[in-house]
């Protein structure tokens, strides 16, 4: 092995340990991101009350009282006095104009993920968005009917890779393809943007069963054109033909007969 593949062999290495290294880390350090976001906004919601309050400043002790929080509303929302005042609270929010549409809807969406009820998304479909041709992958939230007893769709089409944005778009049944995709595997193809997709499309016929994968062809044995076979060239045949003693030229003698002459004595 020369300098040069010695070189090339070394840089192969490093570059796939790098890779593996990014492969490892880049998870981590977004889920580390999101969950000390998370936690810093909670704590900074309470932590200038309690410092005001006490007159001292303890990181942590924010997040402490939100889950004290939470857990007091929750145990007030289990019994009767509870119940009673959440209704109160939903009839004054529900009449104040613009505050009644954000409240309740912030309400079904939180009561849908607690309660882990299946109707967020319900199947993974292709829909022909942005433009006639080109399709995108989205979620079935829900199905209304019309005035003509049709069946739409309503379908959350996501962005990649971070989905909790997207679009809404409103398809009759009959114009979105089902898809093999289980939820789970629908977003994780969108948030790898598309790096985790199958080999085929994963498409599904309308009896319910995935698409049959084309199969490599195997040419029939008959169709095979026999290979030419090298035969050794035949040996001369031994010629049997003889030659008219009429024809043999002149200067050439007679053969001698077989038999003696008989010499006769006077």
């Amino acid at each position: 092995m020369n300098s040069q593949d010695l070189d090339e062999t070394l840089v192969c290495r490093v570059r796939r340990r790098l890779l593996a290294g990014v492969a490892v880390v880049v998870p981590l350090a977004v889920t580390f991101h999101v969950l000390w976001a998370v936690l810093a906004f909670f704590d900074n919601q309470f932590q200038p009350l309690i410092e005001t309050a006490l007159g001292l400043r303890l990181p942590g002790l924010g997040l402490l009282t939100t889950v004290l929080v939470l857990y007091g509303a929750g145990l007030l929302a289990t019994n009767v006095l509870g119940l009673r005042m959440l209704e109160l609270t939903d009839r004054l929010l529900g009449k104040v104009p613009g505050v009644g549409q954000i409240y309740r809807g912030t309400q079904r969406v939180v009561d849908s993920v607690s309660r882990n009820r299946q109707v967020t998304f319900q199947q993974v479909v292709f829909v022909e968005f942005p433009r006639p041709g080109m399709r995108a992958l989205g979620f079935v939230t829900g199905r209304m009917q019309d005035a003509a007893g049709g069946t739409h769709c309503t379908i959350f089409v996501p962005t990649t890779p971070v989905p909790t944005s997207g679009y809404l778009v409103i398809v009759p049944e009959e114009e979105m393809e089902n898809t093999t995709f289980s939820v789970e595997e629908g977003i994780e193809f969108v948030i790898s943007a598309g790096v985790s997709s199958p080999r085929f499309l994963p498409l599904r016929t309308a009896a319910g069963e995935p698409d049959a994968q084309p199969e490599p062809v195997n040419e029939p044995e008959s169709a095979k054109q026999p290979e030419p076979v090298n035969e050794p060239p035949a040996a001369p045949e031994p010629s049997t033909s003889t030659q008219d003693p009429r024809s043999r030229p002149a200067s050439m003698p007679a053969p001698a007969p077989d038999s003696e002459p008989v010499v006769s004595v006077r």
